[in-house]
């Protein structure tokens, strides 16, 4: 997974995370430590986790977020 943040006044960030450090279980205490409403059960994220890591190996450059703002600043995350 890659996240590219560009700004136009600030060096652009750009992270790689392996695909082996997305596991299901911390994904899910870090999104339930960090948010009011989370209504999905761990079972159920266990799933949308598989299927995200299956579509990796069938759509490697898939972008899952691409967001520019009316400043140019931009937000991407691929797989």
């Amino acid at each position: 997974m890659k996240i590219l943040v560009k700004s136009n006044d600030e060096p652009t960030i750009r992270l790689w995370i392996p695909n082996f450090l997305i596991s299901a279980k911390f994904l899910y205490r870090m999104i339930q430590k960090n948010t009011k409403e989370f209504s999905i059960t761990e079972q159920q994220f266990k799933v949308v986790v598989r299927g995200l890591k299956e579509s990796i190996r069938y759509f490697p450059k898939l972008e899952i977020i691409n967001v520019e703002t009316h400043d140019q600043e931009r937000v991407k995350i691929t797989l």
